[in-house]
């Protein structure tokens, strides 16, 4: 690379946002007081103004001037001459609107081309008069929860309507992002069939960075009446509490153990109040 060089960096931003494309400076000329080009632009221009980096500048100014849809004349000078500060990194940002029906994944070319770097004596110390760069765009980083290593146990060897069963899994955020402003975990248990019966809800406001993960171990209260009957399972179901939609791309759903369930069947007469007790032990099959 020369010693005196403008290029445009290639990038990502999202889809529907507002992407700033880098132009950087490197120069070991000390007395460069303007710069010059073309530039050919990913999406069009947004209402925003090209800004310079505060780092660079010392009363030096913009200006533009449109030749296409998406191309671009740039000046930028100093009616005092004076150099610009620095000699390598960010020298100006420029604003375009990423279409927001652009497709993850797509890329799209940038271009400068009629480079002019002009010392204080009017010379031209470019090295190239081009560079070429490339736009794409890029995957929404967002969160996702996965239950994991769930058991489910109450001390003994049956679980009964009405009374306890201790919940214990980990939940761990594998996404690329870490979470929003909470969520909420819901035990069930659920028959062969499919039909499930909620058991428990915990919702948490916490926030979880990416690649971390948190324990759980509660007691979760069981219906007075279970509308099941045979081998049933434990799953829990991570679920977005706010709706920031930045939470999970899915629900996940965990299923570790297995019960039977029986019903204890009693003769009642018409007249009679009918109660329904149910017990439910616990096997060592896992699903």
């Amino acid at each position: 690379m020369g010693s005196n060089v403008l290029t445009v960096e290639s990038f990502e931003a999202l889809a529907g946002t507002e992407a700033l494309v880098p132009v950087h400076l490197s120069s070991t000329a000390e007395n460069i007081v303007g710069v010059q080009f073309d530039i050919t632009l990913p999406y069009a221009k947004s209402n925003s103004a090209p800004v310079l980096a505060a780092s660079r500048k010392d009363g030096h100014s913009v200006s533009i001037r449109q030749l296409s849809n998406l191309k671009y004349t740039m000046v930028i000078m100093s009616f005092a001459n004076k150099p610009l500060k620095g000699t390598s990194g960010l020298l100006l940002t420029f604003p375009v609107n990423v279409d927001a029906s652009a497709q993850i994944g797509d890329t799209r070319p940038m271009r400068l081309e009629n480079i002019v770097i002009t010392t204080a004596t009017g010379q031209n110390v470019a090295e190239t008069s081009t560079s070429e760069a490339t736009f794409t765009v890029q995957y929404e980083p967002t969160p996702d929860l996965v239950p994991q290593s769930l058991t489910i146990s109450n001390g003994g060897s049956t679980l009964s309507p009405g009374g306890k069963m201790t919940v214990n899994f980990t939940v761990s955020n594998q996404g690329t992002r870490e979470t929003g402003d909470g969520w909420t975990e819901k035990v069930y248990v659920k028959d062969e069939s499919g039909r499930r019966q909620l058991v428990s809800t915990k919702s948490y406001s916490a926030t979880l960075d990416r690649a971390s993960g948190v324990s759980r171990l509660y007691e979760a209260d069981l219906p007075q009446v279970m509308r099941m009957e045979g081998t049933v399972s434990a799953e829990v179901e991570i679920a977005d509490l706010t709706n920031t939609g930045l939470m999970c791309a899915g629900n996940w759903y965990l299923t570790h153990q297995a019960f039977t369930l029986i019903i204890d069947e009693t003769s009642i007469n018409e007249t009679s109040i009918f109660r329904e007790r149910v017990s439910v032990r616990i096997q060592s099959d896992r699903v």
